[in-house]
């Protein structure tokens, strides 16, 4: 029925299809014309019916609308499939019982005027989403479609089916948490970046695009993060390629390279840490590069120790201006209040915050700090 050569293909198609699941049209569209077949399908079977949520070709997309809406529910296929061990093919009339089905609402209203009267068919995987299969579907004829060669190429065909769906899932999965991280990332005020298994920049986060662009110590050239004083690109460059070998000094924190700026500015402070491939859905070996500019120095957010602690608006002002080392008088002068009002709110910062001294208040108010850098 097929060559060697058809056979390679159609198997090259259906590996093209993991990576890209729109190239699913063009393996079943080979797969039906080989086989002599009026549609091909790929589908998920689950729940009260079965829907086609994959792929199908050489079917009137009314037709396919008309099964998913309503037909699907009514079509036996699914729970005959839910019986079957995955990687089995049979054709039609092993599946079926023939004289049932022909007296059927499916058959009679959909199967037949569509010219899916006859068919190969295979379960191909089982999941929480329910059940993949495919569907080989003809017009019935006097003989039937599932001969022997037909189900044998099929069979041949079914264990590259569930390879390049594993492929699939796994790579869709990859990008969804890559999706994630990347959104993650770009809520960070630091400066971000993710290089690949050969230095170059995956994604910049939104802060670390602003530190580039204003080409104030760093820079990005030939798609690789740069420094602009010689000695300190060597140590950047360095201790990138050591979290990509993943090891180092230190692996688990990675290196810390100090990145001198022009203008009187306090140096960046670059680590670089080696990442998880599998845990962050990278195909290959990645490094996190972290940028903290000292002179970015954001605040605990006012509402955010309201919310935290129950301060009112008044204590939490008194709290910001303890953590910036202002006195008691300075700070009834600027929120013009009394100085014993100021320590009254104090008292009540104090109490609400499980603190006793200003000291202990602003190494509490220092850790809120750090959590605001990481948002």
């Amino acid at each position: 029925m097929v060559t060697t050569e058809h056979f390679s293909r159609l198997v090259h198609q259906i590996y093209d299809a993991a990576v890209e699941s729109n190239n699913w049209t063009v393996a079943l569209e080979d797969l039906a014309s080989a086989v002599g077949a009026t549609g091909c399908a790929l589908l998920i079977s689950g729940g009260a019916h079965s829907e086609i949520t994959m792929k199908s070709v050489g079917a009137d997309p009314a037709s396919m609308t008309a099964y998913n809406d309503y037909y699907g529910a009514l079509d036996p296929s699914p729970s005959a499939f839910d019986r079957m061990p995955t990687g089995l093919v049979l054709p039609s009339e092993r599946l079926h019982d023939r004289d049932r089905l022909m007296r059927s609402e499916f058959w009679n209203d959909w199967a037949d005027p569509n010219d899916y009267g006859d068919g190969v068919y295979a379960a191909l995987s089982r999941s929480e989403a329910g059940t993949s299969w495919l569907c080989v579907a003809a017009k019935l004829g006097q003989e039937p479609f599932g001969t022997e060669e037909r189900v044998s190429l099929v069979r041949a065909l079914v264990p590259h089916m569930q390879h390049a769906l594993r492929i699939g899932a796994r790579l869709a999965d990859a990008d969804h948490r890559y999706r994630d991280l990347v959104a993650a990332l770009d809520a960070v005020s630091d400066g971000i970046a993710i290089v690949g298994r050969d230095g170059r920049i995956l994604h910049l986060n939104p802060a670390a695009e602003s530190m580039v662009a204003a080409r104030d110590g760093l820079c990005v050239v030939s798609g690789l993060l740069r420094a602009s004083v010689a000695h300190a690109d060597h140590a950047l460059g360095r201790a990138v390629q050591r979290a990509l070998a993943g090891h180092g000094p230190d692996t688990a924190t990675g290196d810390c390279v100090s990145i001198p700026r022009s203008f009187g500015q306090r140096p960046y402070v670059v680590r670089v840490v080696p990442t998880s491939a599998e845990a962050h859905g990278m195909a290959a070996p990645s490094a996190l590069i972290v940028i903290v500019d000292p002179e970015h120095e954001p605040v605990p957010d006012s509402a955010a120790l309201r919310r935290l602690y129950g301060l009112t608006k008044t204590e939490a002002e008194v709290a910001l201006r303890v953590l910036d080392g202002t006195g008691v008088a300075p700070i009834a002068e600027q929120l013009s209040i009394s100085v014993s009002t100021v320590r009254t709110h104090l008292k009540h910062v104090f109490h609400k915050t499980g603190t006793h001294r200003q000291a202990e208040l602003v190494r509490l108010l220092l850790r809120e700090l750090a959590a605001t850098r990481r948002k």
